[in-house]
């Protein structure tokens, strides 16, 4: 949902093409084509929306930033290919929490007045998602915790 709470920025994939993030009017109408990629976040004021890129073969991404315009994709200032993650913009639009690799919390200024840093790094633990708390103050981490050997079996079981 966008700042203003009037439209729907969501991903469409279909058969053949990669991901596509595209916006909607909420009382409806046609859904407009923004750019390729996923995991689409939208500034609580403007209208820019942040989203990452499809992972190239090394499974490196790149966070980005357009607009409900349209316009090009630019790349968010200081941040290099990386396994990015769910950009969140801060209440007052002017930063992100991006996850890199399921380790690290990386906080970026949106326009690049400063270099990203990293504001927390896992160690037993993967972080699966990173917000603000909603004063803008700190954050909020949703992780998965290691405790030990992981199997995955794959099939049919009876």
């Amino acid at each position: 949902m966008t700042g203003d709470g009037a439209q729907v920025v969501f991903v469409r994939a279909t058969a053949g093409s990669p991901p596509r993030l595209h916006a909607v009017a909420v009382g409806g109408g046609p859904a407009r084509a923004l750019a390729a990629g996923a995991q689409p976040a939208a500034s609580p004021v403007g209208g820019t929306i942040a989203f990452v890129t499809t992972p190239d073969a090394a499974g490196q991404s790149r966070v980005m930033l357009t607009t409900l315009d349209g316009a090009p994709p630019r790349a968010v200032p200081g941040l290099e290919p990386a396994a990015w993650l769910r950009p969140r913009f801060s209440p007052d639009g002017a930063r992100l929490l991006v996850v890199r690799g399921y380790q690290e919390v990386v906080e970026v200024i949106v326009d690049g007045g400063a270099p990203p840093r990293v504001v927390w790094r896992a160690t037993t633990e993967g972080v699966l998602t990173a917000d603000w708390d909603p004063d803008g103050d700190g954050y909020l981490l949703g992780l998965a915790e290691y405790d030990g050997d992981v199997w995955l079996a794959e099939g049919r079981f009876p």
